[in-house]
């Protein structure tokens, strides 16, 4: 019953948002570096969660566009009116008060990490002890989730403009000897890969959470809204969602309508 239910909301919500002509909807998506997320050829954006949105707004016969900027900038992009839609974001209190936000698309882990010489393992935020400097990309989806864990321990939060910035200062021990850094895990070990840096180690998974793709509440209107999270519905509750994410991420079970690969 829900693919039938599904396809029914969906067709409702483009009914409401469908404009006199296709070429009326035109929606500029930011995004960041950040693979295996989104990547860029260029000036060219490309990587799983850009291929959603395109396809999405294929199918919606809407022109979209996907622009790679340093995040910062991404996100001054929204708040001066120049954007209609952001991703890949958390569900937090902050963004639900900027943007409609769709379903989870894929799930995401943030995890600390150490050198591989020290014997630190995160269990919950007192095993972080006192004192501890910790790096940190933000502002993020991260930062915030990390300002909460040590909201109650007198650790040090070092916030850094990216994050191949937190993985060098981490292994050249500019956080010091019992330094520690939040990272998403994918990012990590990807970014690892692409600048060739060794002797890193995982230390604890800090919060489990999922990505979605924002749509901008003063330039996007409920109803087109609606019509744009009814079509990634109707593709999560087919292959097509999962194929799309393929092979760089997993699905979160709520996209996904065939079996999701091993995690890393």
């Amino acid at each position: 019953m829900r693919p039938i239910f599904t396809r029914l909301v969906f067709w409702l919500a483009l009914a409401m948002a469908a404009p006199t002509s296709a070429a009326e909807v035109t929606l500029r998506f930011v995004s960041q570096d950040f693979p295996p997320y989104v990547d860029r050829d260029g000036q060219q954006a490309r990587g799983p969660l850009v291929r959603l949105v395109m396809e999405s707004c294929s199918r919606l016969g809407w022109k979209c566009s996907v622009e790679v900027l340093p995040w910062r900038r991404a996100q001054a992009a929204v708040e001066r009116g120049e954007a209609e839609g952001s991703f890949p974001l958390l569900d937090i209190a902050q963004r639900r008060q900027v943007y409609h936000l769709s379903q989870p698309v894929v799930g995401v882990q943030m995890v600390f990490f150490t050198r591989a010489e020290q014997d630190f393992f995160y269990r919950d935020p007192a095993s972080l002890g006192t004192q501890r400097i910790i790096g940190v990309f933000g502002p993020s989806g991260t930062a915030t989730v990390l300002q909460d864990i040590v909201a109650a321990n007198p650790n040090t939060m070092v916030v850094e403009p990216d994050n191949t910035t937190v993985l060098r200062k981490l292994l050249a021990g500019r956080y010091g000897e019992d330094g520690v850094a939040l990272i998403n895990r994918d990012v990590a070990w990807h970014l690892a890969d692409r600048s060739h840096l060794t002797g890193l180690r995982e230390a604890g998974v800090a919060h489990t959470d999922t990505y979605r793709i924002g749509l901008v509440r003063k330039r996007v209107s409920a109803a087109q809204a609606n019509a744009f999270m009814a079509m990634l519905a109707d593709m999560c509750a087919s292959p097509a969602a999962a194929l799309l994410l393929a092979p760089e991420l997993v699905p979160s079970p709520a996209c996904s309508a065939v079996p999701a690969k091993a995690m890393r």
